[in-house]
């Protein structure tokens, strides 16, 4: 966490389970590591970050954001740079899946890397095995790694009060 002690998980984990997914990830690790639970903020997905969401950040001493995805992230960002404030001197922002434009954002976008091509391979396994059994096998949980992209947009906390933002 880079110090960071109050951290937010932007995501729409009520209508997607790929986001509800990531949250519960988040709500773990952070509490492996005795530290509070984020703030959930749920954007709409299909509008970019607004300026609302920037004053909530604001308002609730958030140092740090875990995006759903590199989309919510690299809008917050921006919805951020529109606002005045500065990332990660200001705020640390963390996106899923890098997506090829992470790396090209300003800043360069910190991510976690999926093993996309493996999940597919293992679906298409699983769903070949469902039909041969006429759907009848058990469904399996299945934990693939995933990789910490570490890039620009993440920073330890400035030190500053948040009012100076």
């Amino acid at each position: 966490t880079l110090g960071h002690q109050r951290l937010a998980f932007m995501g729409d984990t009520k209508k997607y389970f790929w986001a509800r997914g990531r949250y519960i990830g988040c709500c773990d690790a952070l509490a492996e590591a005795n530290l509070v639970q984020p703030m959930l903020v749920e954007p709409k997905y299909d509008e970019p970050v607004g300026i609302e969401l920037v004053y909530e950040l604001k308002h609730n001493d958030i140092t740090a954001v875990v995006a759903a995805n590199d989309y919510i992230a690299m809008s917050l960002i921006s919805a951020l740079h529109k606002e005045g404030l500065r990332v990660p001197e200001d705020i640390s922002v963390v996106g899923f899946d890098d997506h090829p434009m992470s790396a090209l954002f300003q800043p360069p976008l910190t991510t976690v890397k999926l093993p996309v091509r493996e999940a597919a391979i293992i679906a298409v396994n699983e769903l070949e095995e469902r039909l041969m059994v006429g759907g009848k096998s058990i469904p399996k949980k299945i934990i693939l790694p995933s990789e910490l992209v570490v890039r620009e947009s993440t920073a330890p906390p400035s030190g500053q009060a948040q009012d100076d933002f």
